[in-house]
């Protein structure tokens, strides 16, 4: 959906449920070796126009 409640170079997919497919994509498993959370929240995106 897009929409102009969010910044234009966003892109925002839930993730807050462990059957969310954005834990799939992301490797919501993987720990931020530092402050140790989920990577899952910060990843690179392309979309493409099909």
């Amino acid at each position: 959906m897009v929409t102009d409640r969010i910044n234009e170079k966003t892109v925002f997919v839930p993730f807050h449920f462990a059957e969310s497919p954005a834990n799939r994509l992301t490797g919501g498993q993987n720990l931020d070796p530092i402050i140790n959370i989920p990577a899952l929240k910060v990843s690179a995106v392309r979309i493409e126009v099909e």
